[in-house]
C-alpha cells in the first residue's frame, strides 16, 4: 500500500509534512490522530474521442464537452468513464431532464393568464427568479443579465409553442420539444429571439414595455454574439428578420438578412452536410443535418421572396443544387416559386419604364415575351399544386374541391399550393394591368378602341385581369372560412349556401405578410374595374360586379387579419360594423407594419366603391350623408422606417420610403387623392394625363 503525501491535517492547513507517524506538525499541534489517506489516487479522466482526434484539450464535461457542444458533434468518452464524477454541468443536465419531464405538469397546473401576469410583472420590475439570481450571482458580474434565461422566459416560450399563434417558420425549422427541454442551455441569441417572438404573439395580453423589452434583449444578444457564427446563430438572425419586418424596421431587417447570408456562406452551409467538407470537420447527427438543410432552403426561398417585393438591393446567389432537400420539402415547388419570382422581377423592370407610345404599350415585343413566359409558368405547374376554379362552378362545389385538395396535406405542402396559386394569378394581374388601364384612360372614339387589332388585345387584358382577381377572391373566401378561431365578417348568404361543414385547416398565424402583397395586386384590378372602367367595356367581358364587390371585401378582411398577425394577434379579431362600410372598426393597436400602406390603400378602395353607390344594398341601408361621392385629401402612401430606441420605443427615422409591393398604382389615384410613393409613379401620372396627345 502506497502511503500518500501528506497527512490529512497538513494537507488541510497547507503545511509541509515530514511523512512520519505521527508527523512533526501533528506532534507540535497536539493532534490526537495523524491520519494519512490510504486510498489510491484517482487516475486522470481521458478526453473524449473527438478532442483526442484533434489533439485538443477537453474540459471533460459529461455527457457533452464544450468543444463538441459548440460543433454540434457527438461526444463519446471511453468505456472507463461509464460512471464519471458528478460535475456542475452534470447536475445542470439532470435538472434539465427533470424540467423537460415535468414541464407539462407544471404548465397545466398554472393558468396561461397567470403565466402572462408573472412575465409582465417580472419584466416590469426587472427581477429574475430568486433561485436563478442567487446561482448566477458571480456570473452576472461577467455576463450581461439580459443574456441569462429566466423562469419567466421559459413559461412564455412554453405557452407560445403550445398555442396556435406560433410562426410557421419557427414550427418548421426548430425541433421544439428538444429546444424546450434544453431551454436553459440553448445559445442566448436563439433563445432570446424566440422569447421576442412569443412576446409579440401575446402582444395584446402583455404591456408594451414587456414586449419591447424582449425585442430589445433579442437585438442586443444577437449583436453581441454576431462574431460567433453557428447554425443556431443563423436561425436566430432569420427569426429576427421576421420580427423586424413585422414591426416596420425594414432597414434593420435588410441589414440582418445580409448578415444571415454572409454567415451562412462563411459556415459553408451552402454545402450539403454529407459533403466531404462536413464529413472531415464534424460528425453531425441526422437531426442536425436536417436543421442544416432546412435553414439553407429557408434562406434560398427568402432571397427569392424578398427580391419579388423589391427588398433585395444586391443579389445573392445560393447554389440550390449543392444541398439536398429536407424531408418535408420538395424541389418542384421551390423551382416553380423561384421561376415565378424571376418573372415578377422581369415584369416590374418592364413596367417601371414609361412607354413612349400607345402602340408600344399594347404590342411591344417585351410584353409579348412576358405573356409567353407567363404561359410557360402555368404549363410548368402540376394540376394538384394550384387551386383553380371557374365562374360557372357553384361556390359550394368549388370549396369541396379546395377541401379535398388541401385537407390531407401537411402545413408545408398547403403553404406551397397557396403560395403558387396566389403568386401565379397575381402575376397575371400585374402583366395585364397597364393595358387594362387604357380602357378607362383612352378617350371615347379613340382609334385604339375601335381598331379590331388593338381592341381585342385590350379586351383580353381586361378579361384576364378581372377573372384571375375574382378567382383569387373565391380562393381566399374559402381560406378564411377554413381558418381556425375566425368567423368571416363578409355576408355571403346572397351567393353561397353551404351544404357541408368546411374544416378548419389553418391557424390564424398561417397567414404571413407575403400573401398580402399578392392580394394587393388583385385588389387593384378589381377596384379599377369597378370604379374606372366604362360600362360598355364591362359588358363586353361579362363583368360580374357582385362577385367583384365580394372579392374586394374578402381582400380587405384578409389584409386586416394579416396586419393583426404582424402586431401580435388578439383573442378577438377586429370586426366590421357593415360589410360594405367605408370605415371599419380599427385595430386596438395602431403600430405601423410592413403592410400598413397596403391595408390603407385597400380600405380606401372599398370606401370609394361604396361612396360611388356601387353597393346598392348598402346604399339603401346607409344614411345618405355617408354615401356622398367624396374626394380624399391628397395623400401619398409611403413606408415609415422605424428604429428601436434605448428606452424600448419604436420611433420613425424615415417616412418617404417606397412601400413593399409587386408594383404600385402606376400613376392612378384612389378616391381622387391617394397616391403610391415610388420612383416610377410620377412618370406614369404624366403619361395618363397626356394620353390624348399620343393619338394617331
Amino acid at each position: 500500500m502506497v502511503r500518500p503525501n501528506p497527512c490529512n491535517t497538513c494537507r488541510i492547513n497547507s503545511r509541509k509534512c515530514d511523512q512520519n507517524q505521527p508527523c512533526g506538525n501533528c506532534v507540535k499541534s497536539r493532534v490526537a490522530h495523524c491520519v494519512y489517506d490510504v486510498s489510491p489516487k484517482t487516475p486522470p479522466r481521458p478526453s473524449c474521442a473527438r478532442c483526442r482526434s484533434f489533439h485538443k484539450k477537453c474540459d471533460l464535461v459529461a455527457p457533452t464537452c464544450g468543444r463538441c457542444f459548440k460543433a454540434y458533434a457527438d461526444c463519446v468518452y471511453p468505456p472507463a468513464m461509464n460512471t464519471p464524477e458528478k460535475t456542475h454541468q452534470d447536475i445542470t443536465d439532470s435538472s434539465h431532464e427533470t424540467t423537460s419531464q415535468a414541464h407539462n405538469v407544471f404548465y397545466e397546473t398554472i393558468q396561461p393568464t397567470l403565466l402572462l401576469k408573472i412575465v409582465d410583472a417580472a419584466t416590469a420590475t426587472e427581477d429574475m427568479v430568486p433561485g436563478v439570481r442567487d446561482a448566477a450571482a458571480h456570473a452576472t458580474s461577467l455576463v450581461d443579465p439580459d443574456f441569462l434565461p429566466t423562469l419567466q422566459d421559459y413559461c412564455l416560450v412554453a405557452r407560445y409553442i403550445q398555442s396556435n399563434k406560433i410562426s410557421p417558420e419557427v414550427a418548421c425549422d426548430i425541433d421544439l420539444s428538444t429546444f424546450l427541454a434544453n431551454f436553459f442551455i440553448e445559445p442566448p441569441p436563439l433563445r432570446m429571439v424566440l422569447c421576442a417572438h412569443a412576446a409579440k404573439a401575446f402582444h395584446h395580453e402583455l404591456s408594451n414595455d414587456t414586449v419591447y423589452s424582449y425585442y430589445r434583449r433579442a437585438r442586443k444578444t444577437v449583436s453581441q454574439f454576431m462574431d460567433k457564427p453557428s447554425l443556431r446563430m443563423v436561425q436566430a438572425l432569420l427569426f429576427l428578420v421576421q420580427i423586424s419586418d413585422g414591426t416596420g424596421q425594414s432597414e434593420f431587417a435588410d441589414l440582418i438578412f445580409r448578415y444571415t447570408i454572409e454567415m451562412l456562406l462563411s459556415l459553408r452551409m451552402d454545402l450539403d452536410p454529407d459533403h466531404a467538407f462536413w464529413r472531415a470537420t464534424s460528425n453531425l447527427t441526422e437531426i442536425q443535418k436536417e436543421e442544416h438543410r432546412r435553414i439553407f432552403w429557408r434562406c434560398a426561398f427568402w432571397i427569392k421572396l424578398r427580391s419579388t417585393f423589391g427588398q433585395i438591393t444586391q443579389p445573392y446567389v445560393l447554389d440550390v443544387n449543392q444541398v439536398q432537400l429536407p424531408r418535408n420539402l420538395q424541389r418542384g415547388p421551390f423551382t416553380i416559386l423561384a421561376a415565378g419570382s424571376d418573372f415578377v422581377v422581369n415584369a416590374r423592370r418592364i413596367h417601371t419604364k414609361i412607354p413612349s407610345s400607345i402602340h408600344e404599350m399594347i404590342v411591344s415585343h417585351e410584353l409579348i415575351e412576358l405573356n409567353a413566359h407567363l404561359m410557360g409558368l402555368m404549363a410548368g405547374i402540376p394540376a394538384p399544386m394550384i387551386l383553380i376554379s371557374t365562374r360557372e362552378t357553384p361556390l359550394d362545389q368549388q370549396f369541396k374541391i379546395f377541401t379535398n385538395q388541401l385537407m390531407h396535406l401537411d402545413g408545408v405542402s398547403q403553404f406551397n399550393i397557396i403560395t403558387l396559386s396566389l403568386g401565379y394569378f397575381s402575376s397575371v394581374c400585374l402583366t395585364h394591368r397597364p393595358r387594362m388601364y387604357l380602357t378607362a384612360f383612352l378617350p371615347s372614339g379613340s382609334f385604339y378602341l375601335t381598331s379590331p387589332q388593338y381592341a381585342s388585345e385590350l379586351i383580353s387584358s381586361l378579361a384576364q385581369s378581372v377573372d384571375t382577381a375574382q378567382h383569387i377572391g373565391r380562393v381566399f373566401m374559402f381560406l378564411l372560412l377554413a381558418t381556425q378561431e375566425y368567423n368571416l365578417k363578409t355576408n355571403l348568404s346572397s351567393i353561397f349556401q353551404p351544404t357541408f361543414d368546411i374544416p378548419k385547416l389553418f391557424p390564424p398565424s398561417f397567414w404571413t405578410w407575403g400573401c398580402a402583397i399578392g392580394i394587393f395586386e388583385c385588389s387593384i384590378s378589381l377596384w379599377f374595374a369597378l370604379c374606372k372602367v366604362p360600362p360598355e367595356w364591362k359588358h363586353r367581358i361579362g363583368f360580374d360586379e357582385t362577385a367583384a364587390k365580394l372579392s374586394l371585401l374578402i381582400f380587405r378582411e384578409f389584409v386586416d387579419l394579416v396586419q393583426l398577425n404582424l402586431r401580435g394577434g388578439s383573442e378577438s379579431v377586429p370586426t366590421h360594423s357593415n360589410s360594405a362600410s367605408p370605415n371599419p372598426v380599427n385595430d386596438r393597436d395602431a403600430t405601423p407594419t410592413v403592410i400598413s400602406p397596403i391595408v390603407t390603400c385597400i380600405h380606401a378602395m372599398v370606401s370609394e366603391v361604396f361612396e360611388l353607390h356601387i353597393f346598392e344594398a348598402s346604399r339603401e341601408s346607409t344614411p345618405s350623408s355617408t354615401t356622398t361621392n367624396t374626394v380624399a385629401e391628397p395623400l401619398e402612401l409611403s413606408m415609415t422606417v422605424l428604429s428601436l430606441t434605448e428606452k424600448g420605443e419604436l420611433k420613425p427615422i424615415r417616412t418617404q420610403e417606397s412601400p413593399y409591393a409587386m408594383m404600385g398604382l402606376l400613376g392612378v389615384e384612389v378616391k381622387g387623392g391617394i397616391r403610391w410613393r415610388a420612383g416610377y409613379e410620377k412618370g406614369w401620372r404624366h403619361f395618363w394625363r397626356n394620353l390624348h396627345l399620343m393619338e394617331r
